[in-house]
């Protein structure tokens, strides 16, 4: 399903890595979800094993989310139909042979730092996002935020790319002209360095903690998971923004901040961060990007709309080589489709 109300032919759904939920809430005990405008199972097998696939059943229709787990198979809860987690029925109580409609549709799944995280496709097109400059080891997670954007998803991670907007709505002056590439299939990153002008206590606080001086990478995967980087003169911030479209106009914003290992110094990072966007989502909500309305300053705005009708089209976007070498994470998604 396609959107073409602002312009540009968008999936509703990208195909693309999402929050589901936390490890730890995630049992034998099936647990019914509804995301990408389907109805979804997630569960975990005997074994430990996390799995989503399609709810309803393929024989008649029933909710597996009913059902139960038995060993490494979720069984329905009407005729006892079992599949793994690969979604393949693997036994039919009634000792008939399994025929071929007998499969489920599943969902990648990766778990990592205390979540599970699904990508919306029948293969990942790109590993699961992470930052470039260090290694997953070591890292704390914060309890993730949310907030809810009146916006469609592509008009949210678009402000990345709206350059006009930082001054106006972020209160941060680029100090010299960003770098926008696009360094590997299904990533656009923009990196910048800004000047803070603050004006309200949260940025003058931040601005004595950590400096008057900004400088930011944001790495946008599959336009709607977005790694942060920002680097002040005495700490730098990490944090990632999953954006999930709820429908045309709407879009949850899932937030995770991320720092080491004591807990009071990264929740203060999360009400920082969280707030910081809450603020955003407040002054800029139900914003839409309508190319009929670009002007000569929207420019890297609109590259940015087509690298995302891009990302719909297989192998339509390489690695541009504007920005030498890739970095890691980024090297790993050209790796993982074979790009050299």
């Amino acid at each position: 399903m396609h959107d073409e109300a602002e312009g540009y032919k968008l999936p509703l759904y990208p195909a693309s890595w999402y929050l589901l939920c936390g490890s730890r809430a995630l049992s034998d005990r099936p647990m019914a979800i509804q995301m990408f405008g389907r109805e979804l199972v997630a569960f975990r097998t005997a074994s430990g094993q996390a799995a989503v696939m399609d709810a309803r059943c393929s024989h008649f229709g029933a909710n597996l989310a009913n059902g139960r787990v038995v060993g490494e198979a979720i069984q329905c809860p009407y005729h006892g139909w079992r599949y793994g987690p690969d979604g393949r029925c693997v036994g039919i109580p009634s000792g008939c042979a399994v025929p071929d409609f007998a499969r489920q549709r599943t969902l990648p799944v990766e778990e990592r730092h205390g979540y599970v995280f699904v990508f919306n496709g029948s293969q990942p097109r790109f590993p699961l996002p992470w930052f470039d400059d260090v290694p997953e080891e070591g890292w704390a997670a914060s309890r993730p935020f949310e907030l809810t954007a009146q916006s469609p998803w592509a008009s949210v991670t678009g402000h990345a790319f709206d350059l006009q907007h930082f001054l106006f709505g972020h209160d941060r002056r680029l100090v010299e002209e960003p770098l926008i590439d696009t360094p590997a299939p299904y990533v656009r990153r923009i990196r910048y360095r800004a000047e803070l002008v603050p004006k309200n206590w949260r940025d003058k606080m931040l601005s004595i903690a950590g400096g008057r001086s900004v400088s930011a990478s944001l790495v946008v995967w599959g336009g709607t998971f977005a790694v942060i980087t920002a680097q002040f003169k005495r700490f730098t911030s990490r944090f990632m923004m999953i954006m999930r479209p709820l429908d045309r106009r709407t879009t949850l914003c899932q937030g995770i901040v991320f720092g080491h290992r004591w807990r009071p110094a990264l929740e203060i990072r999360r009400y920082f961060t969280r707030t910081y966007l809450e603020e955003e989502n407040r002054s800029l909500g139900g914003t839409v990007s309508l190319p009929s309305r670009f002007v000569e300053s929207d420019t890297p705005l609109k590259e940015y709309f087509e690298f995302l009708e891009g990302c719909d089209e297989e192998n339509r976007f390489v690695p541009d080589g504007t920005s030498g070498r890739a970095p890691t994470a980024v090297a790993r998604a050209g790796a993982q489709r074979g790009d050299p």
